[in-house]
């Protein structure tokens, strides 16, 4: 995850345990809890990173209108005069 969105800035959506795992070091957590679509949208201002939010749900798996959502949300944040 950490190169394709903090990197990149590039959304990752995915879904299932393979995924998870890719995506995160305490897949096993995250798994147990019956956790099994991700969205990880970073926030970015004049090309650097400030963050990322990060989505998680058992089922389904996030959409496109989702994920547009998601980004849309991220770039509002970014826009904020106090982050």
């Amino acid at each position: 995850m950490g190169k394709k969105v903090l990197i990149d800035r590039r959304v990752n959506n995915g879904f299932g345990a393979a995924d998870i795992r890719w995506a995160f070091t305490d897949h096993a957590t995250i798994l147990g809890l019956g956790l099994n679509a991700v969205l990880n949208v970073p926030i970015v201002r004049d090309g650097s990173v400030l963050g990322t939010i990060n989505y998680l749900r058992g089922n389904p798996a996030f959409g496109s209108r989702e994920a547009e959502l998601a980004k849309q949300i991220a770039t509002a944040l970014a826009d904020r005069d106090d982050l």
